[in-house]
């Protein structure tokens, strides 16, 4: 089943994400509505935090920097990343609390 936060896309994984900066440290911390939830260990200045979390998303998912990509939320502690590899979401999945799933049905998304 596809977590409610994660959509697939022609291109990748598309994640629906909850941000907070200025944490002690990186961690996935659960669900946040319809969003997932992670502390980030930088702060929200001069997009350090941003790039901090796609360093933190990239090495979660083992998948290179590059294929980790800030579409929405630039700004905002809702964040949509997008990553250009299948395997995105099973490698992430190995590093999460085991409440970032639900049981309900999504339109629109295979699972």
């Amino acid at each position: 089943m596809i977590p409610i936060w994660a959509e697939k896309c022609p291109d990748g994984w598309l994640f629906k994400l909850r941000v907070q900066p200025g944490a002690k440290r990186s961690q996935f911390l659960g669900l946040h509505g319809q969003e997932l939830k992670l502390s980030i260990a930088a702060p929200a200045t001069d997009d350090k935090a941003n790039s901090a979390l796609i360093k933190f998303l990239a090495n979660s998912m083992l998948v290179s920097p590059s294929s980790v990509t800030l579409t929405k939320g630039h700004k905002s502690r809702s964040k949509r990343v997008l990553v250009t590899n299948n395997k995105a979401l099973e490698n992430l999945i190995q590093h999460l609390p085991a409440d970032t799933y639900d049981n309900q049905p999504h339109e629109g998304r295979a699972g």
